[in-house]
């Protein structure tokens, strides 16, 4: 994941984090340790993977809670997009490393 190591922060301007913001329920804070925790399975690293425009990401929070995470680029910050639980299919993909 050398690209994503080499990201400086999150981008979260315009959103009210104060106020416990969640994307879909999951809070803005499990987002984030889904790029702090390993493994992390990102398509930045096989262009095969990539929908559109956005990246996505497979990873696990420090609960362990399997999530999957679409993310934008926005100069060297992550700009977290959506976030969800992992469907089978991904959480078997992701298992699988």
């Amino acid at each position: 994941m050398q690209v994503i190591r080499q990201i400086n922060g999150f981008d979260w301007k315009g959103r009210d984090l104060e106020n416990d913001f969640t994307i879909n329920g999951i809070h803005w804070i499990e987002c984030e340790e889904v790029f702090f925790n390993e493994p992390l399975i990102s398509d930045m690293e096989n262009p095969e993977l990539k929908h559109g425009e956005n990246y996505y990401a497979l990873g696990v929070t420090d609960s362990g809670l399997h999530l999957f995470v679409a993310f934008e680029i926005i100069e060297d910050k992550i700009r977290i997009i959506a976030a969800r639980a992992m469907s089978d299919k991904e959480k078997k993909l992701y298992e699988k490393e």
